[in-house]
């Protein structure tokens, strides 16, 4: 059973977006194999070049989360870290919307 599902935009959120964000693709990959949680790029960036990972890519915000949330209907926790003060998708979808730098503040790193 997946009880958190984290979905992510995708520019301003990772250091290979465009604007650059503040998360790395280390921690993605973290979150996904050692935490075992549901994680999803949820963004339809042609910057993003990541495609060995879970993404859903409509030109749609809210369309993204819903179906992302569709894969996991079991969960308990729905997060979504963007950089676009999208509260309203988020919440629309049954996402709590949380800005990517907040977000990152509370990451440790590996050095």
């Amino acid at each position: 059973m997946t009880a958190v599902l984290l979905g992510f935009d995708f520019d301003g959120v990772f250091d290979c977006g465009s604007p650059i964000g503040p998360l790395s693709r280390e921690i993605f990959n973290r979150f996904a194999v050692l935490l075992n949680i549901g994680v999803c790029i949820v963004s339809d960036s042609a910057n993003c070049k990541w495609d060995d990972v879970p993404r859903v890519a409509t030109p749609n915000r809210r369309g993204n989360l819903m179906e992302f949330r569709r894969r996991f209907p079991e969960a308990l926790i729905r997060i979504y870290v963007s950089d676009n003060k999208d509260y309203a998708e988020a919440d629309a979808a049954g996402f709590t919307y949380v800005e990517a730098n907040e977000f990152a503040k509370g990451i440790k790193e590996e050095q």
